[in-house]
């Protein structure tokens, strides 16, 4: 069942995976404020970021408050288990997940986060130590790249700017500046140096370079960049691997209008590829919607309430928020089916992956997808305008009315820091906005009281950014 709200009711009712969730905490206190009852059923949520929490640099109207809400702004005042679930990427997990804690105004801890690249660490067993040319990430923060792979599990890896700077005119048309050439890692042709895969580490910042430089070492002879193989010859070899981090074909940011993601570069690849060498590219997705990745969703989500079940007495509501600000409600037993919403904006990502998963799904309408565009291709559970409807509507719908505290803060908590990461870069290549200028921002006393919103005020808010 499909449900579609009016705007009436939309405002009055090893180094595996495995790794990332064995750093969930496992110890909680006790805390000051208890839940007067249980809720009747476990619950989670999935949340996309980009277009559902975040427009580019700016934070989506009721995105704060729809956390608090599961942080126990609620009717049984115990935390509901969340996660983000992001195609978006570029640094690595710590990172990002100091700086969204900053702009979201809660601690998210990154056993809560799962970016387009977190998978890759998959991949370390079988080509940890084999020589990869990774593609993509941010164009001049290099070096976050190089920490996020090596973090994976990778040894012997190069990047398309390695292979730039070892010969310019490879692709002159856009040189390398001071600061990429001081990040470079030496790439010695004279070695024959094969490459045994190719690992698109996130969205490219320079389609024309990337796809050459692909293009080159796929068509190499023995994978060598700067040979070429015999095209007759190149149709009869197994081809080496290629990965794409994810499938997005578009995004949303601040623009009126999508932008090109990984997706549409990957089509732009094999489109070369086979008018070039005459062959179809063998490759492989991850992200959404791929079923890995809302496997290892999946996980966090029941590790988060697992790990809990281990330290607090069976149907304990009691938690520490200091300790474990965004941990879940305690139920007696761990669920073998866990209620999750999915909560995106691109149906041919979010929607499409949470419905093939088994997921409830929620569409909003502040990113890729609008109304006006008519029935998604995939359609959601429910279609609602923002990210705070989707989390009120859900929760009622699970614990009936009055689930939520609607008269809840939708500012940032001030005290929380933004990280001193040299480069705190992500898809767009822009610095997070700073709590520290969001109490500057003027705010309409009727959103602190509950109150309707019109369209216009739904806009985003701009944050200023932190020097």
């Amino acid at each position: 069942m499909m449900i579609t709200l009016t705007p009436a009711a939309r405002w009055g009712s090893q180094q595996t995976l495995s790794c990332i969730a064995r750093s969930i905490p496992r110890t909680f206190a006790t805390s000051a404020r208890q839940a007067s009852s249980a809720p009747p059923h476990p619950v989670a949520f999935s949340f996309d970021i980009d277009g559902v929490l975040k427009q580019g640099k700016t934070i989506v109207p009721g995105a704060i408050r729809a956390l608090r809400y599961l942080d126990g702004h609620n009717k049984y005042k115990v935390k509901v288990p969340y996660i983000l679930l992001t195609n978006s990427g570029g640094l690595s997990e710590e990172i990002r997940t100091k700086n969204l804690s900053v702009e979201l105004g809660t601690k998210i801890a990154p056993h809560q986060f799962i970016q387009a690249h977190t998978v890759l660490t998959s991949l370390s067993e079988k080509l940890g130590k084999e020589r990869v040319l990774v593609v993509g990430g941010p164009n001049h923060a290099i070096t976050a790249v190089r920490k996020c792979m090596r973090r994976y599990g990778f040894e012997d890896f190069f990047l398309v700017h390695d292979l730039q700077a070892a010969d310019p005119t490879s692709w002159p048309y856009s040189p390398l500046d001071q600061d990429q050439l001081r990040s470079i890692r030496k790439y010695n042709r004279t070695f024959s140096q094969k490459f045994k895969a190719v690992i698109v580490f996130h969205d490219s910042r320079d389609w024309g370079r990337d796809i050459q430089i692909m293009l080159d070492v796929l068509r190499g002879k023995d994978n060598v960049w700067g040979t070429l193989e015999d095209q007759q010859v190149l149709g009869t070899k197994p081809q080496i691997p290629v990965y794409f981090s994810h499938g997005d074909l578009v995004w949303g940011n601040e623009f009126p209008v999508p932008r090109l993601g990984q997706g549409a570069f990957a089509d732009a690849f094999k489109a070369v590829y086979k008018a070039v060498t005459g062959l179809d590219l063998q490759y492989t997705t991850f992200g959404k919607p791929s079923k890995l990745t809302y496997e290892y969703a999946d996980k966090l989500l029941k590790d988060q309430i697992a790990q809990q079940l281990n330290a607090v007495p069976s149907g304990s509501n009691t938690l520490t928020e200091a300790e474990a600000p965004n941990a879940p409600a305690i139920s007696p037993t761990t669920p073998d089916k866990l209620k999750v919403y999915m909560v995106g904006d691109n149906p041919e990502s979010d929607i499409r992956g949470g419905n093939d998963f088994g997921w409830e799904t929620c569409l909003v309408q502040t990113g890729v997808y609008k109304s006006s565009q008519g029935q998604p291709k995939y359609p959601a559970t429910m279609i609602v305008q923002d990210v705070e409807e989707a989390v009120r509507t859900a929760l009622e719908r699970e614990w009936g009315p009055g689930a939520v505290d609607t008269d809840v803060s939708d500012e940032p908590d001030p005290s929380l820091k933004l990280s001193t990461s040299p480069s705190l870069k992500t898809r767009g290549e822009q610095p997070p906005r700073s709590a520290q200028g969001a109490l500057g921002v003027a705010r309409d006393v009727r959103h602190r009281s509950g109150q309707k919103r019109s369209a216009s005020e739904r806009q985003p808010r701009a944050v200023a950014v932190e020097s």
